[in-house]
């Protein structure tokens, strides 16, 4: 009996001795860990170069921005000091590994890292002028703080009475109204940034005439970052949308549309006329057309809409070289991109891609030489269509750039062999259409 006490205490001797053996390696590592490099040799890594805040408003605080400071270094290091430098210093706010306060000897473990937080009041338009320096080891390095800040001239809702103009940056509070009889033009450059709730009523006319280096963009008034690096641009829904009114018209060329409610809805008698535009992103349909209204577009992106991307309920509607794709983040739309029953419709060269329906039952029109996603083949009322096709666009969702340009591969390059009278000779980005052009509306 002692006999065996003695080897179970021998055995239990045994497989403690190899288990420590086992995990002393592991417990000098983790002692090595909180040890603390001096070197000037080791200094801390950054997740970009420059820190972003992108659009902000001059004297209202901005979005909040971050950085991500990372130690790849073999041992810990220490932050001595965090400081925010240049003329507009005093107008950034900074939050280091959480704090808001304390800025000095911030230790960052080998193989981690921190946030560094950084939002700004700016009291001036322009670009700001801030860095974020901060030192280690006796090494000094400074993270450029960039901004564009904006001073907008404000319109708190309103009626246009008459013909006016309006140029620059504008940002549009309640409701903007172009009374009947009234012209309200929009010179290019000009950017209206509406603010939540915010929309156009247009009884009369609105002109939007611009050109491929000086767009007029219509978008909601929300910058910077929903989270991490998700931007406020993809989020629909930031502002109510246009409202063409009863014979009312609108008239557009190398204009965006971007992240309304209720994209561009065209009531009972009213006309639209687009070129080299894009209208994305919208809570519902993107162009919504009554009875008897007109919609002309050539050249023009439909993209993004948790409704359909054109819906006609006995409205008549001409397409030319436009891009209809449907990429929404937000809902599997369940809405085709064209819907309705239009009292007329004609589409010529245009890209029809989405997932699902590309057309809802009793939607009737002419498609020729036009590129479908969905299988298909051509009959009276579809001409020289090539279906089943990826359009090979340029997109990268991972990174939200809805790019529907083309790759230089893509089928659509192949699709349109022969000339139309509303085809613009260049597209939004200003590329001259070559002979024969590809469908969609990009060069």
């Amino acid at each position: 009996m002692i006999h065996t006490q003695c080897i179970i205490k021998n055995r239990l001797s045994l497989a403690v001795a190899a288990i420590l053996a086992f995990m002393s390696p592991i417990l000098l590592g983790a002692c090595a860990d909180d040890s603390v490099s001096a070197s000037a040799a080791h200094q801390p890594e950054f997740s970009s170069d420059t820190l972003f805040l992108g659009d902000i408003w001059a004297g209202e605080l901005s979005p909040t921005a971050a950085i991500r400071v990372y130690n790849r270094n073999p041992k810990g290091i220490i932050i001595s000091s965090v400081a925010v430098t240049g003329a507009d210093a005093h107008a950034v706010s900074i939050s280091v590994d959480g704090s808001s306060s304390s800025f000095s000897n911030v230790e960052i473990l080998r193989n981690d890292s921190i946030y560094i937080l950084a939002a700004a009041r700016p009291e001036h338009g322009g670009e700001i002028d801030a860095a974020i320096e901060l030192t280690t080891n006796g090494v000094t390095v400074s993270v450029p703080i960039k901004a564009s800040v904006k001073e907008p001239v404000t319109i708190s809702g309103g009626v246009v009475g008459s013909s006016e103009t309006l140029g620059g940056d504008i940002r549009v509070f309640g409701e903007l109204t172009v009374e009947a009889g009234a012209t309200l033009t929009l010179e290019p450059g000009t950017t209206l940034w509406m603010h939540d709730g915010a929309g156009i009523t247009v009884n009369g006319a609105l002109v939007a005439e611009a050109c491929a280096e000086a767009p007029v963009v219509v978008r909601g008034d929300r910058t910077g970052f929903v989270a991490s690096t998700i931007p406020y641009d993809i989020m629909p829904g930031q502002w109510r949308g246009i409202t063409v009114g009863e014979g009312a018209s609108l008239s557009a060329s190398f204009v965006e549309i971007l992240n309304p409610a209720e994209g561009v809805e065209l009531l009972e008698g009213a006309s639209a006329s687009m070129v080299n535009c894009r209208v994305s992103n919208s809570k519902s349909s993107l162009i919504a057309a009554a009875q008897s209204a007109e919609l002309t577009a050539a050249g023009c992106e439909f993209a993004e809409a948790d409704g359909a991307l054109v819906s006609l309920d006995g409205a008549s509607a001409t397409l030319v070289r436009c891009t209809l794709a449907n990429n929404y983040l937000f809902s599997l739309p369940s809405a085709p991109a064209l819907e309705g029953a239009p009292a007329s419709f004609e589409a010529f060269g245009c890209i029809v891609y989405k997932p699902g329906s590309e057309t809802s039952a009793g939607f009737e029109g002419t498609f020729t030489r036009c590129l479908f996603g969905s299988q298909g083949s051509d009959d009276e009322n579809f001409i020289d269509c090539v279906w089943g096709a990826v359009p090979g666009f340029m997109l990268d969702l991972d990174n939200y750039l809805f790019d529907y340009r083309l790759g230089d591969d893509s089928p659509a390059r192949e699709v349109v062999k022969e000339s139309h009278s509303l085809a613009p000779a260049v597209d939004r980005y200003g590329v001259p259409a070559p002979f024969p052009a590809p469908a969609g509306a990009y060069n």
